[in-house]
C-alpha cells in the first residue's frame, strides 16, 4: 500500500480578538523558538565554512595546484562529517518548559512543530549547499514567523463540517472550505501572508 502526502489550503477569516491572540503567540513563542534554532544552525554552518576554507588551503599547498571538482566534493563531504550539525531532537532545548518558563502557557506540540519546521528547512538547504548549489538559500531568522502548526492534537476536526475550526489556545475561526478533505489529517497550520489568513491541512492518503 502506497502512502502519499497532500496539503489542502483554505482561506480563513478571523476577528480582531483572535488575530491579537495569534500575533501574541507568534511574537512571544513561535518566533523566539524559530530564531534560536536558526541561530544555532547558522553557527554550525559558519564553523563548516571555516574548516572548509582551511581544508582547501591545506590541499592546495600539498598538491601545488588547483583542486579538481571531484576533489572539492570529496573535501566538502569529509569536512561536513566533522561538524556536529544540530538536530530537531537536540533543539527541543530551546522550547523545553523547565528551561524556559516563559513558554509554560503555550501548547508544547505547537512549539515542537516549529522546531521540526526549522529542521526540515535546514536539511533541504544543506543537501544543496554541500553540493555547492549557488541558488540554495538557508532558512533565516525573522522578526515574525507567521505560521503556527499543530500536530497530533490542538484542533477539533469535526468542526470543519460547519465551516469553522477550533484551534487550541486560539479559538474558533471561520474557514472557506471550497473542497472536501480526503485522507488522515496529520498537521494543521494557520498562516498569515500579505495580511490574509489561511488554514493548511497536511494529510496522508493510502493508495492501493
Amino acid at each position: 500500500m502506497e502512502t502519499i502526502r497532500k496539503t489542502y489550503k483554505y482561506r480563513c477569516y478571523i476577528n480582531n480578538r483572535t488575530k491579537k491572540t495569534l500575533m501574541t503567540i507568534m511574537r512571544m513563542a513561535i518566533t523566539p523558538v524559530w530564531n534560536a534554532c536558526i541561530a544555532e544552525r547558522e553557527q554550525a554552518r559558519e564553523l563548516y565554512r571555516q574548516r572548509l576554507d582551511g581544508a582547501f588551503c591545506e590541499h592546495v599547498q600539498e598538491c601545488k595546484r588547483d583542486l579538481t571538482e571531484e576533489e572539492e566534493k570529496k573535501i566538502r563531504k569529509e569536512v561536513a562529517k566533522t561538524i556536529k550539525w544540530p538536530t530537531a531532537y537536540g533543539q527541543y532545548k530551546h522550547m523545553r518548559k523547565r528551561d524556559h518558563p516563559e513558554y509554560a502557557d503555550y501548547n508544547a506540540k505547537m512549539m515542537e512543530c516549529t522546531v521540526a519546521q526549522v529542521d526540515s528547512s535546514e536539511k533541504s538547504y544543506r543537501a544543496l549547499w554541500i553540493k555547492d548549489d549557488k541558488k540554495a538559500k538557508p532558512p533565516k531568522q525573522t522578526k515574525l514567523h507567521s505560521c503556527i502548526t499543530f500536530r497530533q492534537n490542538g484542533w477539533q476536526p469535526k468542526d470543519y463540517k460547519g465551516g469553522r475550526l477550533t484551534l487550541s489556545q486560539i479559538g474558533s475561526v471561520r474557514v472557506k472550505y471550497h473542497r472536501p478533505i480526503e485522507g488522515e489529517i496529520k498537521t494543521v497550520s494557520i498562516i498569515e501572508k500579505n495580511r490574509k489568513w489561511y488554514i493548511c491541512f497536511s494529510v496522508e492518503i493510502n493508495k492501493n
